[in-house]
């Protein structure tokens, strides 16, 4: 199974996104010896014309972010997309390690995970998403969104491999 992040707006050159890709690098290293093809970011362009209705920019963005997780519509299944967004569940660390494994297990080809851009996602537009992931009530900064998300796969592949980076409390 491939795991994609696919955010929207652009990182290059921050902290976070460094932060961000340091992570990505620590799992795609790990996952390999556990199902996990590949792990990557990719950044979907969140500009927009000024006076854009906050719903029709939630459904550009979106169908922005899908286009990236997909963008050989032909060629092969679709990929499992996991938005994230408030409204969605709040799981632990150890609770989504099971989820990506039961998902891989299953034969999920490629999971992308979505964070949309400052006004968040058209979730009616993602596709049969299997679950819906929030990081809480807290608003996060979108950049700092994606090195959470990154550590987050790392941690659920360690956790996964019986590496010690996971420590139960």
């Amino acid at each position: 199974m491939d795991i994609l992040i696919v955010a929207a707006g652009k990182g290059r050159g921050t902290e976070e996104q460094a932060l961000a890709e340091r992570w990505i690098g620590r799992a795609a290293g790990l996952g390999r010896a556990h199902g996990i093809g590949t792990v990557d970011i990719r950044e979907a362009d969140d500009r927009l014309p000024a006076k854009t209705p906050a719903r029709e920019a939630k459904r550009l963005v979106t169908d922005r972010l899908l286009r990236l997780a997909n963008p050989t519509q032909n060629a092969g299944p679709a990929p499992l997309c996991v938005p994230l967004d408030s409204s969605g569940q709040v799981l632990s660390s150890e609770v989504l390690a099971a989820r990506l494994e039961g998902l891989r297990d299953r034969g999920t080809g490629k999971l992308a995970f979505l964070i949309g851009a400052s006004n968040g996602l058209a979730l009616e537009h993602v596709p049969a998403p299997p679950l819906v992931l929030s990081f809480g009530a807290a608003t996060w900064p979108h950049l700092l969104v994606r090195a959470m998300l990154a550590e987050q796969i790392y941690r659920a592949l360690t956790i996964l491999a019986g590496h010690p980076y996971h420590r139960d409390a």
